[in-house]
């Protein structure tokens, strides 16, 4: 499932395949393929818009642990909070591929107002005349990835504002933001979105069922 070597984890299931390298946690699992054809550029990348350099998120802690793959960020002077960030292989029948990242945030700061996002990136598809589907009514967006698969992202109402989504030169990415949410010490903030590869043809029934489901789980425990 997930092989860890230094600063890079593969991940490796049937007939899929994609790769983190932890330095670049906005890259997320990236060049993801299903039975060798790219479906994704990057899946539940985690990053700030202008932090883009290995610098920017120094690695204090990665491990494996079954489903997981684990990394913790320490604090920088720009970003005074620690990040946990949890990729997990979720079970979910009806998806070829089910990804979910949980996100934890902690201070040892009397007050501090992180500020995040979560984006993934799939390949533009000209020929496709799928639709767009974005926060309506429920949180989540679906985009097409390639002829068979689209991509459906679903978070807890409460974890963050609506979706974006937006045309790229290579692609459709989709983006979740964590805006200056305050925060003080001994407070642990965690957020989740949750990656889906579903048949194109059902994806949005897929998706919808989905996304009510996953509003009624409990949320992950993560230590």
């Amino acid at each position: 499932m997930w092989k860890l070597v230094d600063c890079r984890a593969e991940l490796r299931l049937e007939g899929v395949e994609g790769a983190v390298n932890l330095a670049e946690p906005a890259s997320g699992v990236a060049n993801v393929c299903i039975d060798r054809h790219l479906v994704a550029h990057r899946l539940l990348g985690v990053g700030g818009d202008d932090e883009t350099t290995a610098a920017d998120w120094p690695i204090a802690d990665a491990y494996v642990r079954g489903r997981d793959l684990v990394v913790v960020y320490g604090p920088t002077p720009a970003r005074p909070f620690t990040v946990e960030v949890y990729w997990s292989v979720v079970d979910e029948p009806r998806a070829r591929l089910a990804l979910e990242v949980v996100v934890s945030v902690q201070t040892e700061l009397l007050e501090c107002h992180p500020q995040f996002s979560v984006s993934s990136l799939v390949p533009a598809q000209a020929h496709s005349e799928r639709a767009i589907v974005a926060n309506q009514p429920r949180p989540l967006a679906i985009v097409p990835a390639t002829r068979n698969w689209s991509l459906a992202e679903l978070a807890p109402r409460a974890d963050f504002p609506p979706a974006e989504v937006a045309l790229e030169a290579i692609g459709i990415a989709t983006r979740w933001r964590l805006e200056q949410e305050f925060m003080e010490k001994g407070v642990i903030r965690r957020v989740r979105v949750r990656a889906l590869m579903l048949p194109a043809d059902d994806a949005v029934t897929l998706a919808e069922e989905s996304c009510d489901a996953l509003g009624a789980e409990s949320p992950p425990l993560t230590t």
